[in-house]
Formats: structure tokens, sequence, C-alpha cells
């Protein structure tokens, strides 16, 4: 496995263990023979709009490309087969989009996002949102808050955003965005976050903020910045010219 880094701004420190582990390879919402809780709301084989209501919820898609919009409340949204719009709104939401290509939106609160099978768009929203995305090739990205993001099989694209997020390609070529992090031990850091990027198989492309931290399985990597030129292994740290000093894992 390659990963090439792409070091964003001053502070960062980019670590390479032996290890990791894989992203999520589960098919249709939650996997097959799995089922979800019964239904305040359920669709047909048709294309359907579909609206929460401002309690907790649970709306299948079913068949059909649907358009499923939570409420307020803690709502559970699935999309089903087809390529489907689900959103979360207010509360802590669980959404799938099941088979298709799934656009999927997490809305306000501590939210789950999971595709299925199919290229899907996962965006978190304010609030510590955990996005998976399944199968494929997927598109993560997270918003305000702390978020959890873990790619797929497939060759995905995970971009944390604001936040002290994690993320996690899994097998697969991806791409990991790390924005405007910031690592607790270089003294210049401005409370912006700390990210955590991990590659694991494939050959990954892994962009780093202010002060985020990245490793991969059993990694040869060239990380390569304005002042920076280096070699790294998978088992020891180079510090780069922009590192006060190290911190070894």
């Amino acid at each position: 496995m390659e990963i090439l880094l792409a070091l964003v701004g001053l502070g960062v420190l980019a670590s390479f263990v032996g290890g990791g582990s894989g992203g999520s390879s589960g098919g249709g919402s939650f996997g097959p023979g799995a089922s979800g809780p019964p239904p305040t709301q359920d669709g047909t084989g048709a294309s359907e709009a579909l609206t929460g209501t401002p309690f907790d919820d649970v709306i299948y898609g079913r068949g059909g490309n649907d358009t499923i919009q939570g409420d307020i409340g803690n709502d559970y949204l699935d999309g089903n087969s087809g390529d489907d719009e689900v959103y979360g709104d207010v509360g802590d939401d669980t959404v799938l989009g099941g088979d298709g290509n799934d656009t999927l939106g997490g809305g306000t609160g501590l939210d789950f996002l999971r595709g299925g099978a199919g290229d899907d768009v996962l965006r978190g929203g304010a609030g510590d949102d955990t996005l998976e995305g399944a199968q494929n090739r997927d598109f993560l990205q997270g918003d305000g808050g702390n978020d959890v993001l873990r790619g797929g099989p497939g060759a995905d694209y995970l971009s944390g955003n604001l936040g002290n997020d994690s993320l996690e390609g899994g097998p697969g070529d991806d791409t990991l965005i790390g924005i405007d992090g910031d690592y607790t031990s270089v003294p210049t850091s401005d409370g912006d976050g700390a990210d955590t990027l991990e590659g694991w198989a494939g050959s990954d492309t892994i962009v780093l903020g202010n002060g985020d931290e990245a490793w991969g399985e059993f990694a040869t990597a060239a990380a390569v910045g304005a002042s920076d030129q280096r070699w790294i292994n998978w088992f020891c740290i180079t510090i780069l010219r922009s590192i006060r000093r190290p911190r070894w894992r």
C-alpha cells in the first residue's frame, strides 16, 4: 500500500504503524437478514415523497426513487432499494440508503448514516455523527462536530471538515482529507480540531490539515509539503521540519 501525504499548513505529524482495521462492507440497509423497527410510515414500490412528524418516526421507502425527510425527533429513515434521498432533521437520527445510488443527510443531532450497494453521498450535520459508506464508491463528508467516517471496499472520498474527526478509508483506493485539525502536543495549535486519518489497504491519498495525524497498514509513503521531503515506513516515525516535538505511537 502506498500513501501520498499532501501536508497543508504547519504543525503536521505523520506517523505510520503496522496493522489497521477494515471498513464496512455489508450490503443493504443494515446488511442481509437484518430487520429494523416497525414502521410508522411505509412506502410502496413506487417513487414517493415521505415526510416525518415532530415525533420519533420510522419510515421505510421500499422500492422506487424516494425522497424521505425527517422532522423533530429521533427518526429511523430507510430508503431501501432505489436511488433515494434521505434526510434527517433535529434529533439523533438513523439514516440508511439501502441499495441504489443514494444521497443521505444527517441534520442536527448525533446521527448515524450508512449507504449500501451503490455510489452514495453521505453528509453529516451539526453534531457528532457516524458515516459509513458500505459498498462501491462513496462520498462522505463530516460537518460541525467530532465525526467518524468509514469507507468501504470501493474507492471512497472522505472529508472530515470541522471538529476532531476520525477517517478510515477501508479497502480500496481512497482519498482522505482532514481540514484545519490541530495536534494537542504541537505548541502552536489553535483549537480547530485534531483529526485521525487511517489509510488501510489500497493506494490512498491523504491530505492533512494543521496538526493532523495519519497512519496506514504496512505503508511506505512520501511525505511532501512546502518544506518537507522525507520517506516514512511502517515501523518508524519521521519527524518533519514543521514539527516541534515528536510523538511515538
